[in-house]
């Protein structure tokens, strides 16, 4: 059986081709998938669905689409019913219409405007509207068909009879009115009055109007429109002559509509405000204002120029003859374009050295970020002493706030949110080594901000200084949780690594198994909460996000709970300590662990306990101090050193005594608390010092006994050794009878401890 091929689907194929230029076999390719034949028939099927869009892809294939589409990226082609029915194999000529739609569509309505602005008698260009049931007009509509032909264009006055709703449409001329031959003919005017047909004229000259003030928005700028009767003119003294000689009401009353429109546009243009994007919630950058004011300023040159044109002038000179009361308001109009052009030519004039210094501070590496953010405040000083309009607290308020969103932008980029927390688990050191520097930039910031606040004279010159006394959180809010956050990022790396050095302690003494154990527990735990911030999805570098501020609250309760218990294994294992070096090595193995508040409360105590070991320890010293001098003093024979002659032994006695107490006065003065400036320690010093002057005393008196011995022996060994007299130390000095002698192991004891030993006499 042979199957019937469809004239609908091969008309679509037959426009859309030739609009797109595809070739049939894409065409075959899109008849073929379910989905797009489902698209397909519900429009030909269903009486609502009444536009149909054909576009093309990337890879030229042909894409329907039910409704025109948000945006297009490539040419397309539309059909729309003229009204709402089915579309079968024998009506879809007449009741469908098609034309092409460009991916700019304003630019391209307003390109259609321009044609039957320009063209006289173009056929296909419609005006459209929507009729009710009570014959009145709704909204209206230029469309270009280039498959309505001429035959119907003069006969295609409504899509059905009146009153059934729906498009409905007449041809236009280039000038901008329905189409003589439209109007003229009686089958086209049926039930349509004369007031329709000079709506449409007006309606039509309102769109033109409306396109053109279009048009100049999308450039940027504001076009002023002219009255219908003027808009011919060049300016000329001829077509100046043109003008009626009689002013009617009809151009009068065009006049004053349109110098409500111009007041209405300027208006507009001069109560945009450059921090409407910061009162939107946005965070613009410094070039956002930049970019306002350039914008302004050629905007409000074009609309000067405009309002300085001789069609301008003839419309001046026909509401002063009519004494129109709109002929002020003109006026006010132009005065107040004047001001803004003024205001605009002094901002974006003053603006131009911070906007390149910003440029540079762009492209600048984040390291020297501090230089320039002093000397972009103080350009922006330099800006509030000189300049005219630029001189308010709101406009500095604005770009202080895009300058601080321009810092912290770069300050994102340097730490990079995708990658900030992910260090927590990485190169640790090597990301908090970049958090802290951002936190030095902008302390830096708020410092140069002081400084310019409290030194505001020293950039006005012989005029009385005007102070910054707007609140700094005005200009500082959003830096402020920014900072906020950076700094918390910080205390968490910071706390991450003082945790995370719980994997190399390893605690001695009688319960070291048990406590280390629990160390290890706790480093467990703190690495699992570390890594719950080093798996977030969010962004933790966005003071508005409150994810972070939330997953820090918990990591800080449960970091204070485990404060609470190695403040109890610390003690604990203080506790077991012996000796102030075994205390030291416990200190020096917690290390800043020991200062977080909690446990610091709990292990200063243990502070207090090692001072009085050390006072103990001079204590037992002095005794055995005491002992020594008590032997020599008797003539008996002191302790000496083991192996060692005895002055040697004497010195070497004395030397390690004093550095086993220095060893202890080494671990106490490491550490930095309050305690160990307290007056208990203070007279635990004096007496380290006492005893340090003692021992420094027995070895200076042990050596002035050996000089004195040598100086009594010297004649008499001198003739047997007559080089004892040159030699810089005597190689020996014998002792006779109760006499001692000094040998070479006993002076190089002397150097040891700090004595020159001397050549006799």
């Amino acid at each position: 059986m042979t199957i019937t091929p469809d004239v609908r689907l091969e008309y679509l194929e037959g426009v859309a081709s030739l609009i797109l230029k595809f070739k049939p076999d894409k065409w075959s390719k899109l008849i073929s998938t379910e989905e797009n034949m489902a698209l397909l028939t519900e429009f030909f099927e269903k009486p609502d669905t009444t536009v149909l869009v054909l576009t093309l892809n990337a890879a030229g294939a042909v894409l329907p689409c039910l409704g025109f589409p948000e945006s297009l990226k490539s040419k397309g082609v539309y059909f729309i019913k003229t009204r709402p029915e089915s579309v079968t194999k024998t009506n879809y000529k007449t009741c469908l219409l098609y034309g092409d739609i460009s991916p700019a569509p304003v630019e391209q309505l307003i390109a259609i405007v321009e044609e039957v602005r320009g063209r006289a008698g173009r056929r296909g260009l419609l005006l459209c509207g929507t009729r009710g049931t009570d014959g009145s007009w709704g909204s209206w509509w230029v469309a270009w068909s280039p498959n309505l032909g001429e035959a119907q264009s003069r006969t295609w006055r409504s899509s059905g009879p009146p009153g059934a709703g729906g498009p409905q449409g007449l041809e236009l001329q280039g000038d901008g009115s329905v189409s003589s031959q439209a109007l003229n003919q009686q089958e086209n005017m049926g039930g349509w009055p004369q007031v329709v047909s000079e709506d449409i004229v007006k309606q039509v000259h309102k769109l033109k109007n409306e396109m053109f003030v279009m048009g100049g928005k999308i450039k940027g700028r504001t076009l002023l429109p002219v009255p219908e009767h003027l808009g011919s003119l060049d300016g000329t003294m001829e077509s100046m002559e043109r003008m009626p000689p009689s002013l009617d009401s009809s151009l009068l009353h065009a006049i004053e509509t349109i110098i409500i429109d111009w007041s209405h546009q300027i208006r507009d243009v001069l109560s945009k405000d450059s921090a409407q994007a910061l009162l939107d919630g946005l965070h613009p950058l410094p070039r956002v204002e930049f970019e306002f004011w350039d914008a302004r300023l050629m905007n409000l040159k074009c609309i000067h120029e405009q309002l300085n044109r001789p069609k301008v002038n003839k419309i001046v000179e026909i509401l002063e003859k009519a004494k129109s009361c709109y002929c002020p308001a003109l006026q006010n109009v132009y005065m107040n374009v004047t001001e803004g052009l003024k205001e605009a030519n002094d901002i974006v004039l003053y603006l131009k050295p911070l906007r390149v210094l910003l440029e540079e501070m762009e492209q600048a590496d984040f390291t020297v970020l501090p230089t320039f953010i002093a000397k972009v405040l103080h350009t922006i000083c330099f800006i509030w002493a000189t300049s005219e309009h630029y001189n308010t607290p709101s406009r500095v308020i604005v770009i202080l706030q895009e300058f601080c969103n321009q810092v912290i932008e770069m300050t994102r980029t340097y730490l990079s949110p995708e990658e900030v927390l992910k260090g927590l688990q990485g190169e640790v050191e090597e990301v908090l080594s970049g958090i802290s520097l951002s936190v030095s930039v902008l302390r830096e910031l708020y410092r140069a901000y002081d400084f310019c606040c409290a030194n505001m004279a020293l950039f006005f010159k012989d005029k009385e200084p005007v102070l910054w006394e707007f609140p700094s959180s005005l200009a500082f809010s959003r830096m402020n949780s920014f900072f906020h956050r950076i700094q918390t990022i910080e205390d968490l790396y910071k706390t991450a690594i003082e945790f995370l050095k719980l994997e190399k302690i390893e605690l001695g003494g009688v319960r070291g198994n048990i406590l280390g154990n629990l160390v290890t527990q706790i480093y467990d735990e703190v690495f699992e909460l570390v890594k719950v911030f080093a798996d977030c999805k969010y962004d933790p570098l966005d003071p508005g996000d409150s994810s972070f501020d939330d997953d820090y609250a918990d990591f800080e309760t449960k970091i204070q709970d485990l404060d609470w218990l190695l403040a109890t294994i610390f003690c604990q294992a203080f506790d077991d300590c012996s000796s102030i070096e075994s205390s030291a090595k416990l200190l020096y193995m917690c290390g800043g662990l020991l200062e977080r508040p909690l446990i610091l409360t709990e292990v200063v105590p243990r502070y207090s306990v090692m001072l009085e070991m050390f006072d103990t320890e001079l204590n037992n010293a002095k005794v055995l101090y005491d002992a020594q001098m008590a032997a020599c003093a008797d003539g008996g024979i002191p302790p000496i050193h083991k192996n060692m002659p005895p002055v040697a032994g004497q010195l070497k006695w004395s030397l390690e005594l004093q550095e086993r107490l220095e060893g202890s006065m080494k671990h106490l003065k490491h550490i930095e608390h309050p305690v160990m400036s307290s007056v208990e320690a203070t007279l635990v010093y004096q007496k380290y010092d006492e005893m340090m002057e003692l021992l420094r005393g027995c070895r200076e008196q042990t050596y002035q006994r050996v000089l004195r011995a040598r100086a009594e022996l010297a004649p008499a060994l001198q003739p047997c050794f007559p080089a004892l007299a040159t030699w810089p130390e005597p190689a020996a000095v014998v002792a006779c009878g109760q006499h001692q002698l000094e040998r070479p192991q006993d002076a190089a004891c002397c150097r040891t401890s700090g004595l020159t030993p001397r050549p006799c006499r």
